[in-house]
């Protein structure tokens, strides 16, 4: 029997608290109070930070994040985090690809879709939400009484006082985030079914751009000085990686390969979005709540939608051996759970554009996993092009810790 998907409480009750208000009837603050809590809306920023607008406007190349001013160390850690993430999402079309056709009964998308989801929820509320409720209810105990936390107004830059989003632009950010989020999850696992994880791979490379456009067009967000030569030469990479694997590999090119490439773009465009609105919302909505609109989304469709076109059976997870299991529990937990929490500190701490120029570092991974755990060949010159991504994305890295070191406010004086 396919899950039925949550009941309409579990959208509306999440819009209807983001677009919560001070004037609401009493129903409406105590849903505010109870979902938007300080677990899931963004706690005031605090005097000497940046607002959201601010921040995302703030040269993305200079050492002083979306916080405010870094030491180089920090900074240092912030940009091994984002390399980091970015290769743990690298191995996530292999480990889908193994779940979509090595298990006895593989999985079609949609029903991976809802199992990755369904794990990466678990997960959150384990070991992300319940213990911020546990410390949230012994700081009220140690107060005495509940924090003012939900009206309190947001400080930015210089003591300004930013206000709160108005409860349209709330509404407008979380369709925005869950219509992106659903068009990204279910794109990311169809397209590794049709063709191979690295071309996959090679167009979300091209993200950069999509996100410079969507952050010029929508919040007027500048792009990293750096963004175009440092972006010519991964994609170059790119390029060079995928011409040594057509011609080497074992996956041989068919008319499902232009099938898996279009809808690699669609999610490319959908990640673009959603990289820009994470920075955008910074100032309000915590990073846990909008993974719970990104499975809230995926709960409300991914089940029905698999029962009507994909069919088969629900059980096929009682016949996993232990490595579907882990595939699956890193695609969930690891992927959906830890890195798309973490990405998103990353992307309000260095902004949209910086975090999406490292993305070809998925490329990299990518084609490690497809050797390592897929069995497919790499070949030299597969070895060079990666080589070449690593340049790249080293000489961005080396630029922009000299001039964090330097403590110049840009790249582009460096």
């Amino acid at each position: 029997m396919p899950l039925e998907p949550p009941g309409r409480s579990t959208v509306q009750m999440s819009v209807r608290a983001m677009g919560a208000s001070p004037g609401a009837t009493a129903n409406e603050r105590f849903t505010e109070s109870t979902l938007m809590s300080p677990a899931l809306e963004r706690e005031p920023l605090q005097r000497g930070q940046l607002s959201d607008e601010e921040a995302i406007r703030l040269p993305t190349g200079s050492c002083a994040g979306a916080g405010g001013s870094d030491s180089l160390l920090v900074h240092v850690w912030w940009m091994f985090c984002n390399v980091a993430i970015h290769a743990m999402w690298g191995f996530y079309p292999v480990a889908a690809r193994w779940l979509q056709t090595r298990p006895e009964d593989p999985l079609p998308p949609l029903r991976l879709t809802f199992y990755i989801n369904l794990v990466a929820c678990v997960a959150l509320a384990t070991c992300v939400s319940a213990p911020q409720a546990a410390l949230r209810g012994l700081r009220i105990r140690h107060r005495g009484g509940g924090s003012s936390a939900a009206h309190a107004p947001v400080i930015g830059l210089r003591g300004v006082d930013q206000g709160h989003p108005t409860r349209r632009q709330k509404v407008i950010d979380v369709l925005v985030l869950a219509v992106s989020l659903g068009v990204l999850g279910a794109g990311a696992v169809s397209a590794s079914r049709f063709t191979s994880a690295y071309l996959v791979q090679l167009v979300f490379t091209t993200s950069p751009l999509w996100t410079s456009l969507v952050g010029a067009a929508a919040v007027r967000e500048a792009p990293p000085p750096l963004l175009w030569p440092v972006f010519a030469v991964t994609v170059a990479g790119s390029v060079v990686v995928v011409a040594g694997g057509l011609r080497s590999a074992t996956h041989a090119v068919t008319w499902r390969d232009p099938l898996g490439l279009l809808i690699a773009l669609a999610a490319t465009l959908a990640i673009s979005v959603y990289f820009v609105w994470v920075a955008k919302t910074r100032a309000w909505l915590a990073e846990s709540a909008i993974l719970y609109i990104n499975y809230a989304a995926v709960f409300s469709f991914a089940p029905s939608v698999s029962a009507l076109f994909e069919g088969g059976e629900w059980g096929a997870l009682r016949d996993f051996t232990g490595r579907d299991w882990c595939a699956l529990l890193y695609a969930g937990a690891g992927v959906y759970g830890f890195a798309k929490f973490t990405q998103q500190l990353v992307i309000r701490r260095l902004g949209a554009s910086v975090y999406s120029l490292f993305i070809s570092i998925r490329l990299v991974a990518a084609i490690a996993g497809s050797s390592l755990i897929l069995g497919e060949t790499v070949g030299w010159v597969e070895a060079l092009g990666c080589a070449v991504v690593c340049a790249g994305v080293s000489y961005y890295i080396w630029a922009d810790t000299g001039t964090a070191e330097g403590q110049a406010p840009t790249v582009a004086s460096a």
